[in-house]
């Protein structure tokens, strides 16, 4: 493989399913937690502002909207640029965090189907546990000149040692 980029999706757990606070309520999101280099890898830009970079860290707990969520929820407004949202997500505490919005996404953009995602927080690369790979979902980009047959390969033995090392019934496996 290229590149790699690992996330957490509304569709496989808690985590990633977040809710958006506000003064007349909260509201469920369908969010993703994603690594820096998620929509690098995908080539997908911000329609406004900008998306996650690799320099970005902990120290500001960043998110990106979708298109849709922009305009339904906040009106389409452009000031929300840079603004704070309050937050709650994770699988154990679900306390509102306070996110600044760094981007919205086109209207072409879409992670999930048939429902989108509508918001992706920044999970960064020091965050990822590597001793709990499979919690993520994983999106990548094949080497120039590799086939899809090789990396299946390459992949499904790294699977069976990781299901080997979590003590998984290896049958499961492809």
């Amino acid at each position: 493989l290229e590149s790699y980029a690992p996330f957490e999706s509304w569709e496989i757990g808690l985590s990633a399913q977040i809710d958006l606070m506000r003064p007349e309520g909260s509201d469920r999101l369908r969010g993703a937690i994603v690594s820096p280099n998620f929509f690098e890898l995908l080539g997908v830009g911000a329609a406004a502002g900008r998306v996650f970079a690799s320099s970005d860290t902990e120290a500001a707990p960043l998110a990106i909207l979708s298109h849709d969520l922009w305009r339904t929820r906040f009106g389409s407004d452009p000031r929300i640029i840079g603004s704070s949202v309050m937050l709650a997500g994770g699988s154990r505490t679900r306390s509102p965090r306070s996110f600044v919005v760094i981007g919205v996404l086109s209207p072409e953009f879409h992670f999930t189907y048939p429902r989108e995602t509508q918001v992706y927080l920044l999970k960064p690369w020091t965050a990822i546990r590597r001793t709990r790979s499979l919690e993520y979902g994983m999106i990548a980009r094949l080497k120039p000149g590799a086939t899809t047959e090789q990396a299946q390969q390459e992949l499904t033995a790294v699977a069976k040692n990781l299901v080997a090392s979590y003590g998984i019934d290896p049958k499961y496996l492809p």
